[in-house]
């Protein structure tokens, strides 16, 4: 079985707590579902400020991105666009 494109979206107090015990239910799911999880392609960003805490799944610790692709346009931390615009003038 293939999972494409699983987002996980979080906001409050206590965020990092919220999202580690998502990631656990999420990969424990997957596991007992027979989803293989990519590690590598994997990627996390925090939006705001702020030094971002480690988040893993089964013992890789995820990167922060300071952009990423989501639904063809580039997103970065503040929300500027400034990467999708960039791209988008390019071509």
């Amino acid at each position: 079985m293939f999972a494409h494109d699983t987002t996980v979206i979080k906001a409050g107090c206590r965020i990092y707590t919220l999202i580690r015990e998502d990631i656990r239910l999420m990969t424990d799911w997957f596991v007992a579902n027979k989803v293989i999880i990519n590690v590598d392609k994997c990627e996390t960003i925090r939006f705001g400020r702020g030094i971002p805490e480690e988040v893993q799944i089964k013992d890789n610790q995820l990167q922060f991105k300071s952009c990423f692709k989501y639904f063809g346009g580039y997103i970065d931390p503040r929300l500027t666009f400034r990467d999708h615009t960039d791209l988008v003038v390019k071509n």
